[in-house]
């Protein structure tokens, strides 16, 4: 994920750039940021597309907030206007260059993370990835190549989609949180997390997943969890985005 932060306040750049930062490893998001001092500095290196995300000031010497958007939006239609203000007093204008949100000044973490969380809803094709510490390395795995999460005894197994199995030295419940806020992951029974874009069958006793992988599901929950997974690949279909998983 590429972010730019534009204002001419370094100490406004700073804490959004830590604020950035701290989302960021919560979430186990690779990104990229730039910050610039002013909409003129930024103007002189933008491209299309080159940017996901842009935090914007609305109100900055020289060339302002709205200004700048405009000339961004002459270039490039669809990254992320996030306007940073003081003053609700030119929100229209703000808006009318198709703003995805706004700030008012100064943020919090809570406000940027919300930002955040909905603009990585609507930015198409952005991997996340998923990290851990295994035999004196750190491994990082694209959610689309995680297969499943085990609880197995005292340790957590990590199955990928090429087949390799990882134990790491972490809790199974450090392990989860990295991805049960992505809709893909499906947790099936106490301590077994699943993509859904890998599951290849559900009954009422086991499910079966890519790499010839079976794990036990929740009995009493298995109606509500073959729901959850038919839905997810409706809404696949609808979205053009696959599905087809099921036999």
């Amino acid at each position: 994920m590429r972010i730019a932060i534009v204002d001419d306040i370094q100490d406004v750049r700073s804490r959004m750039a830590a604020l950035i930062e701290e989302f960021a490893n919560q979430h186990h998001l690779h990104y990229q940021l730039d910050s610039y001092a002013s909409g003129e500095k930024f103007l002189e290196r933008f491209e299309a597309h080159s940017y996901d995300i842009i935090f914007l000031d609305i109100y900055m010497d020289g060339i302002s907030g709205t200004e700048t958007a405009e000339k961004i939006r002459e270039m490039d239609y669809y990254v992320l206007l996030i306007f940073l203000t003081t003053s609700r007093e030119h929100m229209g204008d703000a808006f009318s260059c198709h703003a995805f949100d706004y700030l008012e000044k100064p943020a919090d973490a809570e406000k940027v993370a919300r930002c955040l969380q909905d603009a990585l809803k609507v930015i198409p094709n952005k991997e996340q990835y998923f990290s851990f510490p295994f035999e004196n390395m750190e491994v990082r795995l694209a959610y689309s190549d995680v297969v499943c999460l085990y609880a197995d005894n005292h340790c957590t197994k990590v199955y990928d989609k090429a087949g390799k199995e990882y134990r790491p030295r972490m809790y199974y419940s450090a392990l989860s949180s990295q991805l049960t806020h992505d809709k893909r992951f499906l947790q099936v029974s106490r301590g077994i997390l699943c993509n859904m874009d890998h599951i290849l069958e559900l009954t009422k006793k086991d499910c079966t997943l890519v790499g010839d992988l079976t794990v036990p599901i929740t009995l009493r929950n298995a109606t509500q969890l073959k729901q959850k997974w038919r839905d997810y690949e409706f809404t696949k279909i609808r979205r053009g985005t696959g599905g087809g998983n099921r036999p």
